[in-house]
């Protein structure tokens, strides 16, 4: 099974910084060179239980509890994968399978503040790190590209939609 069943301490350090102008309110920190981090009350929302997938697992091993699955088809970029879209709580969840394998998971789980949008992604951010650091490549005035510390993995956050991506590096080099 690729579903993460237990849940790991959040380091505050994985944390993406959201729009600058946004977080008047927010309390920044630099942690030990990895970069800043937003510090929120922990409050329930709909994001705090998104499901967290294993990049790389087997394709057959990819279980997507409580979700329907609501499309299937081919990527318009990348020979060979396919994207499987699910309703999920809190939206939906796209899980694109290359070579019998999980290679891209985009989170489209719109948050209903500021502060929930930072928690989500400082979730993932930990989660899809496995304990690396992430880069800031691009801000491009619509979202932010990292890549991992080790070069392995990508991500995509585009504050402008709160859309959230977390792909493998040989994924994304064929998709673009």
């Amino acid at each position: 099974m690729c579903k993460v069943k237990e849940e790991q301490p959040v380091p505050a350090a994985q944390l993406v910084p959201a729009l600058p102008g946004v977080l008047q309110n927010a309390s920044l920190l630099q942690a030990g060179g990895l970069g800043h981090a937003l510090r929120w009350p922990l409050m329930g929302c709909l994001t705090d239980d998104l499901l967290l997938l294993e990049l790389l697992c087997a394709a057959d091993d990819v279980l997507v509890p409580g979700g329907e699955l609501v499309s299937s088809r081919p990527h318009e970029n990348a020979p060979d994968a396919v994207t499987d879209t699910y309703m999920v709580d809190g939206g939906r969840l796209l899980l694109t399978l290359w070579h019998g394998r999980l290679h891209e998971v985009i989170y489209r789980t719109q948050a209903e503040s500021v502060e929930d949008a930072s928690r989500r992604n400082d979730r993932l951010f930990a989660h899809y790190g496995q304990g690396d650091a992430w880069t800031e490549i691009l801000d491009n005035g619509f979202g932010r590209t990292y890549r991992r510390t080790d070069q392995q993995r990508y991500a995509l956050w585009s504050y402008a939609m709160d859309i959230t991506t977390f792909g493998t590096m040989g994924f994304h080099q064929v998709k673009w």
